[in-house]
Parts: structure tokens; C-alpha cells; sequence
């Protein structure tokens, strides 16, 4: 299972690979299990779609949104914890890849919107306010949890 899929559209709605044409890009976090956490390898192939050209491919519109219940819960935790023992350049660089992902999406070219459905937390809060346009459904929540515990969102919160 991939943990992102895309798939682009015409307005009209025809569906199809993302190597067809169309007028939109539908980009889903895919794993409803976790609650689309943000896994290394996630954040680097959604670093690698937003850097493309997708203006210059004819694409208008990337609309981003999660599968399942919840658009994305932050971080994998698991990868949270590997960091613990990490040094404080794997710490840094770790956070700069990251940052790289939100600037790519700060920088697309194409309208980029963040659909967002239950819980955005953390790392979510930063892809869906590095977009241009959120639309929240009503039973969307927006958790910094960072400050529970004392802390800054420090790149997230540029974003906002």
C-alpha cells in the first residue's frame, strides 16, 4: 500500500493516473490506520510532488486531503522516538526536511488547497496552513500539541 496517492481530474470530473491530463490534482495521504501520520518517506515524496512544476504540467489546482477519519495526526511517533537517541545534527536535519516539505507547498506554483476532515495536529496544522486555502469540514480540529508539553511550534507555526 502506498501511503500517498494521486490521481488528477478535469473539472468535469473524469478521474484518471496522474500522468493524464486534467485540470486538478487530488493528492491523498493514505494511511487511514495511523491517521496519516507524517513517515519520513511520506513527507519526502509530498516534498518531491509539491517541487515539481505542476503549473508548467497544466495543473491549477493541488487539492490535498487524508484518508480515512482524520486529514494528519503530526509525526509518526514511532519516528519521534528513534529521534530520541539521535545526535543533534540528525535532530536538525530531520526538522529541515520537514521545513523543506511546507516550503515546497508554500512555493507551488498551482493553487494549493488543504481539505481538511477531523483531526490536524502538529505536523498537519503545518501542511494544511502552508497551503493557500484550507477548507475545514465541521467536524475539523486543529491541535497544536506542541504547547501541551511546554514546547514552540517552532515550523509550524511560520505557517500560520
Amino acid at each position: 500500500m502506498s501511503l500517498l496517492e494521486v490521481r488528477r481530474s478535469g473539472v468535469a470530473g473524469t478521474a484518471g493516473p496522474a500522468d493524464q491530463s486534467g485540470d486538478l490534482l487530488f493528492v491523498t495521504l493514505n494511511d487511514p490506520a495511523r491517521a496519516n501520520a507524517l513517515q519520513p518517506a511520506l513527507a519526502a515524496e509530498l516534498t518531491a510532488l509539491y517541487r515539481r512544476d505542476l503549473r508548467g504540467e497544466g495543473v491549477r489546482a493541488v487539492l490535498l486531503a487524508g484518508a480515512g477519519k482524520h486529514f494528519c495526526a503530526g509525526a509518526d511517533l514511532e519516528h519521534l522516538q528513534s529521534l530520541q537517541s539521535a545526535s543533534g545534527l540528525d535532530n536538525r536535519l530531520d526538522s529541515g526536511r520537514l521545513r523543506d516539505l511546507f516550503e515546497a507547498i508554500l512555493r507551488q506554483e498551482a493553487l494549493t488547497l488543504a481539505l481538511v476532515q477531523g483531526s490536524c495536529v502538529a505536523g498537519g496544522c503545518g501542511l494544511a496552513t502552508a497551503c493557500d486555502f484550507v477548507v475545514a469540514a465541521d467536524d475539523a480540529r486543529f491541535l497544536y500539541s506542541e504547547v501541551r508539553i511546554g514546547f514552540v511550534a517552532a515550523i509550524v507555526a511560520t505557517y500560520l
